[in-house]
């Protein structure tokens, strides 16, 4: 699963902006991703949705399995994986 980092882009989503420690900040940071579920490139949205999967698993365990049947072979494949791992218990979001 690819780990973005959001540090540096000026993108408003900097976990470490502020506050006393990284940690304090990445639940918020996180939540503030649900933006970028309206974006129409739909890389954005599995990639948006993975981050997601600790604070709201429900939304994006179905904006990924939509991903699965919509997205070009290699993302729907990706997709699949993330969703199969999820199911076996392999990957457990923090």
């Amino acid at each position: 699963m690819c780990r973005i980092g959001f540090r540096g882009l000026g993108t408003g989503l900097e976990p470490n902006s502020g506050g006393s420690s990284p940690s304090s900040k990445l639940p918020s940071a996180r939540v503030a991703l649900t933006k970028l579920l309206d974006r129409p490139e739909i890389a954005i949205w599995y990639y948006a949705a993975s981050w997601l999967l600790a604070v709201e698993p429900g939304r994006a365990r179905a904006v990924i399995a939509e991903v699965k049947q919509v997205a070009p072979m290699r993302l729907a494949g990706d997709a699949g994986m993330t969703l199969r791992m999820l199911e076996d218990g392999t990957f457990k979001p923090t």
